[in-house]
């Protein structure tokens, strides 16, 4: 295309603009930056429930776009109610499960993805973001686009991975300037939240079911009742995912020995560690430092 020229006219705004240094110019602040990039939909309320909480715990950042049906996040023991048109992102490790969704059919997309640093996610997190209709069609815009690039050429990936990037910066650029007050939800999450702060509290101390329910002052089958009431999960399964993502933490963000971090999250031996942590997620405690996540 030959420049119009308009074009060259609106050049002139240019003119006698001379660069007071010729070597420190604009720089941006800390950039998202996201590589490895996996798109999904989840269409049915059951499928979310599943998947959230029997996965392996992973270093991939997820951002969940919720383009309709409301429902609950639990993030850290933190409960977030997200609605159609909001943005929510999940940090590598944190434990999280989803609950109290509307209705059965749902239409979440997901963009999972790695990033060099965690530092310039930091902002978005743990909070929902409320987007505009533009920032939806993008988002959906560049879901469909994934589906399309999959199995294309490297230009094309490459393309996508920087409009993902684009796009994550503009949510985050949003949420710095006009995140809204969270909405309370109608569910009362406050027997969720005491179970997280005594897992927090007392996970080292072998915490199970029955010293739950005696520090709850609750019989052990009332608590298992509520609490899958709440959440749609065992109580025992929620024990054991988060002992062990505690465990996986600790193993990419510390030194302790493998048999120090067994203590601290609660299991009585690293034989019986180990045994669980194998049978979960594959491969040894030990094996899993080594390879990194």
């Amino acid at each position: 295309m030959k420049p119009t020229p308009e074009m060259v006219a609106k050049l002139e705004v240019l003119s006698g603009q001379v660069p007071r240094d010729y070597f420190h110019g604009v720089r941006a602040a800390e950039m998202c930056q996201a590589d490895n990039l996996l798109v999904f939909l989840r269409t049915q309320r059951e499928v979310l429930h599943e998947t959230g909480f029997t996965t392996r715990p992973h270093h991939r950042f997820v951002l969940v776009l919720n383009f309709a049906t409301e429902g609950t996040l639990s993030v850290d023991g933190v409960a977030f109610r997200l609605h159609p048109g909001e943005a929510f992102l999940i940090a590598p490790y944190q434990l999280h499960f989803y609950m109290d969704v509307a209705d059965a059919s749902i239409r979440w997309v997901f963009f999972t993805f790695e990033a060099p640093d965690r530092a310039p996610f930091e902002p978005m997190l743990n909070v929902p973001i409320s987007l505009g209709e533009e920032e939806m069609t993008d988002g959906l815009r560049l879901a469909l686009e994934y589906h399309r690039v999959e199995l294309a050429g490297l230009g094309a990936r490459e393309t996508l991975i920087l409009g993902v990037s684009l796009f994550l910066n503009r949510i985050k650029q949003i949420g710095l300037r006009r995140t809204p007050p969270l909405v309370p939800t109608t569910v009362d999450y406050t027997l969720v939240e005491r179970i997280n702060r005594l897992l927090g509290w007392h996970l080292a101390e072998g915490v199970n079911i029955g010293t739950l329910a005696e520090r709850l002052s609750l019989s052990e089958s009332h608590l298992r009742k509520r609490f899958r009431q709440l959440t749609g999960l065992s109580l025992g399964g929620y024990l054991l995912h988060y002992r062990l993502n505690r465990a996986i933490n600790l193993l990419v963000h510390s030194e302790l020995s493998l048999t120090q971090i067994a203590l601290d999250c609660g299991y009585e031996s690293l034989a019986a560690f180990s045994r669980s942590f194998k049978t979960k997620l594959g491969e040894a405690p030990s094996h899993f430092r080594k390879s990194g996540p």
